[in-house]
C-alpha cells in the first residue's frame, strides 16, 4: 500500500528534498518551490517512494509538473507510472487551458504514452525534453490496459 500527502510550499520541504537528493538531484529547495504543491508518496509503514511538484505557469495558460522522481529502491516499478497518474489527474483538476512538463530520457517513453507531446521548451533545461497537452486530451493509457487490450482508450 501507498499513501500520498501534498505540501504547499517549503515548510514542510524535508521529505521532498531527501527524495531529490536520493534521485541524484539538488536537495535544497528552489525559489519556485516556494509556491509549488508538492506530492509526497510513502508506504503505509512510512518509507519514502517518490516525490513531484506542481505549479501555475499563467503566462501560457499551463499548469507544469515537474520533479517527479521516485527513489532508487522503486524506479522503473508501477510507482512510476503510478506518480504521473496522480501529477496528470491533480493537473487536470486545474483552471488551465494546458498542461506541461520536462522529462529526461528515462521517462519520456511513459509520458508520450499518456499523449503528452514534445513540443518548443520556452525556457531549456539540459538534458530534458519539454511536453505539453490541452487538459483535456491525456489518455489513460495503463500497463495492465496493454495486456487486455484497453490501453490508451480515453476514461
Amino acid at each position: 500500500m501507498f499513501m500520498t500527502e501534498w505540501f504547499i510550499g517549503t515548510a514542510e520541504f524535508a521529505p521532498i528534498g531527501a527524495i531529490r537528493a536520493a534521485a541524484g538531484e539538488r536537495a535544497e529547495a528552489e525559489a519556485i518551490d516556494e509556491y509549488a504543491v508538492h506530492l509526497y508518496v510513502k508506504t503505509d509503514a512510512g518509507e519514502p517512494i517518490g516525490a513531484g511538484r506542481i505549479y501555475p505557469v499563467a503566462p501560457r495558460n499551463a499548469v507544469r509538473f515537474d520533479k517527479l522522481l521516485t527513489t532508487p529502491k522503486y524506479r522503473g516499478t508501477v510507482y512510476d507510472e503510478l506518480l504521473l497518474r496522480i501529477m496528470l489527474f491533480k493537473a487536470q483538476e486545474m483552471p488551465f487551458q494546458n498542461i506541461e512538463t520536462v522529462a529526461g530520457s528515462a521517462t519520456a517513453g511513459l509520458i508520450e504514452k499518456f499523449g503528452l507531446k514534445q513540443a518548443e521548451d520556452p525556457s531549456p533545461e539540459e538534458g530534458k525534453t519539454f511536453y505539453t497537452i490541452p487538459r483535456d486530451a491525456v489518455i489513460w493509457w495503463s500497463a495492465c490496459g496493454e495486456h487486455h487490450g484497453t490501453a490508451g482508450k480515453k476514461e
